[in-house]
């Protein structure tokens, strides 16, 4: 989910609706790049309305005023007026704490995926008919021996790999 806030230059938040969020002071948050709880001066609508250029897709983990923890990435950008000086600043924030746990478990399924073929010795490919290329996950590259290193061959090449007495 995304939302937007304006901020005046004097640091007052409110929602695309001019009603008043709470104050920086007020918000929980640790940056994600350096682990590091956020003071008020280190938001990026902060840094913007210090003088800052815009900060694009810097990513946060929020403390929510109901305790739960969310993923964010905020974007700021300066509002600047016809004379030069900076008179508040725009921000979205995008929630992407259910697109970074969707993402976690497809990559732990993808880990079991791969730990029953090597189990089993079993090979996985795929044939893009529209491309002519093939991928494989698996032993595919254990059966096509080492011809078919990177996945991504064409479907000749692969089939140049197999014996000769294992064709027909």
């Amino acid at each position: 989910s995304h939302h937007n806030d304006l901020v005046a230059q004097h640091g007052a938040v409110f929602d695309v609706e001019q009603r008043p969020l709470p104050a920086l002071e007020q918000q929980k948050g640790w940056d994600v790049r350096t682990h590091r709880e956020m003071t008020p001066s280190a938001w990026p609508v902060s840094q913007v309305l210090a003088g800052n250029e815009g900060i694009l897709r810097q990513r946060i983990d929020i403390e929510g005023f109901d305790g739960a923890r969310r993923m964010v990435i905020q974007s700021t950008v300066p509002l600047i007026d016809e004379t030069g000086p900076i008179t508040g600043a725009i921000e979205v924030t995008e929630d992407v704490t259910r697109l970074l746990a969707a993402q976690d478990t497809a990559r732990r399924r993808q880990e079991q995926l791969e730990a029953a073929f090597d189990a089993a010795h079993l090979s996985f490919w795929d044939w893009n008919l529209d491309t002519n290329r093939v991928i494989g996950a698996g032993h595919f590259e254990e059966y096509f021996r080492e011809g078919a290193r990177n996945s991504g061959s064409r479907m000749e090449e692969l089939f140049a790999l197999i014996h000769s007495a294992d064709v027909g």
